[in-house]
């Protein structure tokens, strides 16, 4: 599985892409310098991109894959156990299910963010396939979870 331009970065390729302007890229990055969020949620936070273009570029562009209604339904209790009720708030993702033993597929808002995914990958000792949701989708399913 091929994720983006690895040469270019992110913001970059959303200039490219026509969804954000440089001068709006300069406010993230100053922005995102306060807030201490990754830069797919600082730019979602401060309304620069709508969730349908961000999930068209994130599958389209960077080659990920989105997770639908029917994945967060169907999210496999033992893989939310495998990383815990607390990161799970904390890092605000929803662990889908396992593959072949060795990875975890999970639904987050920013797939680039290295620091949660790392996380992730030593608290439950598998391989992360991060999925892109909207983050708005992963409260609303999470809600439900921790609302029973």
């Amino acid at each position: 599985m091929a994720f983006g331009d690895r040469k270019k970065k992110i913001g970059d390729q959303l200039i490219e892409a026509g969804l954000l302007s440089r001068k709006q890229m300069e406010s993230v990055i100053l922005e995102q310098k306060n807030n201490h969020m990754g830069m797919i949620d600082t730019i979602m936070a401060m309304g620069l991109v709508s969730d349908e273009d961000l999930a068209k570029f994130m599958h389209e562009n960077q080659g990920y894959e989105l997770a639908t209604d029917d994945d967060m339904k169907s999210a496999d209790s033992q893989a939310i156990a495998a990383v815990g009720d607390d990161l799970v708030r904390k890092h605000e993702v929803i662990p889908l299910c396992f593959e072949n033993g060795k990875y975890m597929k999970v639904a987050m808002s920013d797939p680039t963010n290295l620091a949660v995914l790392d996380d992730l990958e030593m608290i439950s000792g598998m391989t992360v396939i991060p999925y892109y949701a909207p983050k708005r989708m992963i409260i609303v399913y999470l809600d439900k979870m921790y609302s029973r």
